[in-house]
């Protein structure tokens, strides 16, 4: 069992470690003057660990032994070592932080896919359910405010792509059919969706759309926005 994670500014490495007893705990490696730092000392052996985007906090989860399901406990702890904590949080997946204080959380399974999905807030240590259907794939619009979600056909709602507004709880399904979704946020589209046999469209958060290929093509946005691999 070993996992480890770099900071955004490629600083520093967290890394789940065994040198000081016998289970696995959290450790930070400065690669700069090469000290280790450790954050953790639990009885239970570290599993996943993901720093915050800022790098502030390291996300990690623990459990007795390698498992499947929701069988981790949740812990946060501040990456300079003043403080460890342990979260109440649904869900058995990461999806990914929304901010430096919060993250996502889905429950992952074996054939039906992504189950639900959940921000928690790290600092007051509760969780608001954001969306509560089967998906395939998440990506939101800090922008618009919008998502853009991708539906498999055996989820509770009709498969395709939809937008849905985080606010008002709006939803419209834009295809009818999505095989890939990426994020743009370039200012005018706020999405890339590739309905199978239809093409590869830039979506607005509006709804609107424009083709950009008649074949259906799994994207990649660089970092600046400017360019799209096929």
């Amino acid at each position: 069992m070993c996992t480890f994670d770099w900071s955004n500014n490629g600083r520093y490495i967290a890394f789940a470690g065994e040198m000081d007893g016998p289970t696995w705990d959290l450790y930070v490696y400065n690669t700069q003057d090469r000290s280790i730092s450790r954050l953790s000392s639990g009885i239970e052996n570290i599993v996943n660990i993901s720093w915050s985007p800022e790098g502030d906090y390291i996300l990690h989860t623990s459990a007795w032994d390698v498992c499947m399901g929701g069988c981790e406990r949740w812990w946060i702890a501040r990456s300079d070592g003043s403080d460890v904590w342990e979260l109440d949080v649904p869900g058995n997946t990461v999806y990914g932080w929304v901010t430096n204080e919060m993250f996502s959380t889905t429950n992952h399974t074996n054939g039906p896919g992504l189950l639900t999905l959940n921000n928690v807030d790290i600092l007051a240590n509760e969780a608001t359910s954001v969306w509560p259907h089967q998906f395939y794939s998440y990506k939101f619009d800090s922008i618009s405010g919008k998502a853009g979600i991708n539906v498999e056909t055996w989820g509770d709602l009709p498969g395709g792509f939809y937008l849905y507004d985080y606010l008002t709880g709006e939803l419209d399904r834009i295809f009818e059919d999505s095989l890939w979704t990426e994020y743009w946020g370039n200012g005018e589209f706020a999405f890339i969706v590739s309905p199978s046999n239809q093409g590869t469209f830039a979506v607005r958060a509006d709804g609107s759309y424009a083709k950009f290929s008649d074949d259906p093509k799994i994207t990649y946005v660089s970092p600046d926005k400017r360019w799209i691999v096929c």
